[in-house]
């Protein structure tokens, strides 16, 4: 198999600044390396509009795996205090 498989998706809502500020908070590598086995990518989706990638991380097994957990932890905090 060629190219990326996507996985998965977390939408972190319209809100640019927290958005930015999760997506700053995760661990791995900014250098963009293309060759990794795991990116995460931070994109601005539109209506009707291809997404546009605004940051990107590589990262390994275990740092996607925390990161999956500091997404859905700020995620849920976020909106759940939102309401």
């Amino acid at each position: 198999m060629q190219g990326m498989l996507e996985t998965s998706t977390f939408y972190l809502g319209a809100d640019k600044d927290f958005a930015n500020s999760v997506f700053d908070s995760l661990e791995g590598d900014v250098t963009g390396d293309d060759n990794v086995l795991i990116r995460m990518d931070l994109e601005k989706k539109e209506k009707d509009i291809l997404p546009v990638r605004l940051k990107r991380i590589s990262c390994t097994l275990n740092q996607y795996a925390e990161n999956c957990k500091i997404i859905t932890r700020d995620v849920f905090k976020f909106f759940a205090l939102e309401q």
